[in-house]
């Protein structure tokens, strides 16, 4: 898990007196599990998930005492397994799969509503 803030000022030349600011607070989280039952199986899941904390910029205390993830933008997750089959010196057939997918913002609010709370 890693967070990021960040503040950005600009002031433009044609009018020197007028500054927008932007501020961004972002948390990823990324898990994964290789497990390797047997010699020739290997299996592994990865889960990774972006949350908007700009609600938090102000006072970081209450992410740790609501324990809410934010506004989660986007959540990805992949699948891979791999089976080796030691016939001989000369040949061992090596079988892959994997899946993956992403889901962005919009997705989430109608199939994850959960996620989307903010306190």
């Amino acid at each position: 898990m890693n967070m990021k803030e960040s503040k950005r000022d600009i002031t433009k030349r044609i009018n020197p007196d007028s500054t927008t600011t932007t501020q961004n607070f972002d948390m990823n989280r990324n898990s994964s599990i290789n497990y390797d039952p047997f010699d020739n199986l290997s299996m592994k899941y990865t889960r990774g998930l972006h949350s908007d904390l700009k609600n938090y910029i102000d006072d970081k205390t209450k992410l740790f005492t609501k324990f809410t993830p934010g506004y989660v933008n986007k959540i990805s997750e992949s699948f891979s397994a791999g089976y080796k089959l030691n016939l001989t010196n000369w040949f061992s057939p090596k079988l892959n799969y994997s899946t993956s997918y992403s889901i962005i913002n919009r997705l989430i609010k109608i199939m994850r509503p959960h996620l989307m709370r903010e306190e």
